[in-house]
């Protein structure tokens, strides 16, 4: 296929241009975007936004609440033309009794549009309805049973569809083990798991709690993006082959890196902090500062974060300069906009 070829290509080209400190792409725009605030209708107490995803005309927000002990739950919201408001519109997954169908909820849509749920913790696959409930189609992401290459954690953290019965997720091994991207094959009941490419920024630092991050995916090129949070890096990985390759942002340091300890990811500067997509451009979100550094200059109203746009060949096509520290962000299917929360206000930007 002219597809792998080329990006097979551009493998060898990034490696040989990284290893040597250099960077794959010079030609993009530097811009200040403009965020508007956007009026929301209705909404609970969240403590921090999962996803922001774009379906069809409406917008889904997976979010955890402050008093939710750790449960995400998905709100579906119909925006207005000028996207100026939101309205709520359902929750989905509440069953009549009040218990949740998922507690940790991961959406996903195939290559014909429709949408599925898998829990991270719990993951067998629903179709959704447009009723708000899910409705399990018999196929399980991982399972105790499952034939997989070594000792996993029965554990899905992101879902992808690639295939009738087939679907895409990033999983890990136990304790500090890697973490990669698996293929899961469902048959007659049977779970099958091959790995496709460990997720892994510098071999010297394997473990999969280093190498965190998020992951977007392109079913229709084969084309999954994994940005790093602790690198300034986004890894771009041909699923058909495995084959991968990182594309470093251009004059960003990591700092010490600190590899051990419970509270990791709060002591190393947050690298890139979501990552989005269309069939047009991937869109990754960039802090480089920790946590503790971001509240402090949000309160003192000098927050500052970057999106990323790239290509779907890995090239860096424009860079827009935010004046507060968004923490979530999704971009709509015809690439005209991104919606963006900072952990307390809705905005939307217009992209050009």
């Amino acid at each position: 296929m002219v597809r792998t070829t080329c990006l097979k290509m551009l493998v060898c080209i990034v490696t040989i241009t990284l290893s040597s400190g250099c960077f794959n792409n010079n030609k993009y725009k530097v811009t200040s975007a403009d965020l508007g605030r956007i009026k929301v209708d209705s909404l609970p107490d969240i403590s921090n936004v999962s996803e922001i995803r774009f379906y069809k005309d409406d917008i889904y927000i997976t979010y955890e609440t402050r008093e939710g002990w750790g449960q995400q739950f998905v709100s579906r919201y119909s925006i207005d033309e000028e996207k100026v408001a939101i309205n709520f519109e359902k929750e989905y997954f509440k069953k009549d009794n009040g218990y949740y169908q998922v507690f940790v909820p991961l959406l996903f849509t195939d290559a014909e549009g429709a949408l599925y749920v898998s829990g991270r913790d719990e993951p067998a696959v629903y179709h959704v309805n447009s009723d708000g409930s899910a409705q399990a189609n018999g196929d399980n992401v991982i399972t105790n049973g499952a034939s997989a290459p070594y000792e996993m954690v029965m554990e899905a953290r992101q879902v992808f569809h690639n295939a009738p019965n087939e679907y895409l997720f990033i999983g890990r091994q136990p304790k500090d083990g890697i973490q990669g991207l698996y293929l899961s094959h469902n048959d007659a009941g049977s779970v099958d798991i091959t790995e496709v490419t460990r997720i892994v920024y510098d071999r010297a630092y394997p473990s999969w709690t280093v190498n965190f991050g998020r992951m977007t995916f392109d079913s229709g090129r084969g084309i999954g993006a994994f940005a790093f949070q602790m690198f300034p890096a986004v890894q771009f990985i041909d699923v058909t082959d495995g084959t991968n390759f990182n594309v470093v942002l251009p004059d960003t340091e990591s700092g010490e890196l600190i590899t051990e300890g419970a509270d990791l990811w709060e002591q190393n500067a947050v690298q890139f902090k979501d990552i989005t997509s269309n069939s047009f451009h991937i869109y990754a979100l960039y802090w480089g500062m920790s946590f503790a550094e971001a509240e402090s200059l949000t309160k003192a109203g000098k927050g500052e974060s970057r999106i990323i746009r790239f290509d779907w060949e890995g090239n860096i096509t424009d860079i827009y300069v935010l004046d507060r520290c968004i923490s979530s962000i999704g971009v709509s299917e015809d690439d005209s906009s991104i919606i963006c929360q900072d952990g307390k206000d809705f905005y939307c930007m217009t992209v050009d």
